[in-house]
């Protein structure tokens, strides 16, 4: 397991130089840590938030543009995607030509602890499997809260420490081992997924979230649980 992160600039500075030097094989080895599951993953929250057709959303992170291609399908005015990573960017943006979605989605280079939107910008704000790799968790929230409009949604993805018994123990040690070593012979970069499990054990566990959320402005927050517990999906509405 990797040490804690003592500073929070320190750990801003290693995800993102991380994600800059995976960027190239990120999809596929999201595709073989998940067994391909992860899209799924992404259109069941899309599907449970129900964007608004006509509005306009933003995906936090938007890493390679999985996400932000998700919420393409429930017919918005607009989609906005923003993430650190400049090379992740960019190819989100070639997955967007090919998918010929340019007239209605954009990707940009942005900071999900200063986003760079007015208040109550956004219909709908998602996030995927962004929020444990960030310095400040509250500070995230706060801003995404603060660019969702009143009534607005919102929808996070995340991999969540949880205990569920032997079931759990085998997936920790599974991820523990099995996530490195894919990323040594496929991701060329063993430690960069080392990281990955390290940065779950250390997350919050599903309930924090939900008082977090809750705590920082929204409400009607409900999580559920899928891929046998291991992966949380959290909405709420903006107050």
């Amino acid at each position: 397991m990797g040490k804690p992160f003592n500073q929070s600039n320190q750990k801003h500075q290693y995800v993102n130089d991380m994600f800059d030097r995976i960027a190239q094989r990120y999809d596929l080895m999201n595709t073989l840590m998940t067994a391909g599951l992860h899209r799924r993953w992404r259109r069941k929250a899309i599907d449970l938030v129900s964007p608004l057709n006509g509005g306009i959303s933003l995906d936090v992170g938007c890493g390679t543009g999985d996400l932000t291609v998700e919420l393409s399908r429930h017919h918005p005015k607009a989609v906005i995607g923003i993430d650190f990573s400049l090379p992740m960017v960019t190819i989100g943006h070639q997955k967007i030509i090919k998918l010929n979605l340019t007239n209605l989605l954009s990707l940009g280079i942005g900071d999900a602890l200063h986003l760079p939107f007015p208040d109550e910008t956004f219909d709908t704000v998602a996030t995927a499997f962004t929020l444990r790799n960030l310095s400040d968790y509250s500070a995230g929230i706060r801003e995404m809260r603060r660019v969702t409009r009143k009534g607005g949604k919102f929808v996070c993805i995340e991999i969540c420490p949880w205990d569920n018994g032997l079931l759990s123990r085998i997936f920790h040690l599974m991820f523990q081992k099995l996530v490195p070593l894919l990323g040594l012979i496929f991701g060329r970069d063993r430690q960069a997924y080392k990281y990955l499990p390290s940065s779950v054990s250390q997350f919050l566990q599903a309930k924090d979230i939900t008082d977090l959320l809750t705590t920082l402005g929204f409400n009607k927050v409900k999580c559920e649980r899928i891929a046998m517990g291991a992966v949380a999906i959290h909405i709420g509405t903006a107050e």
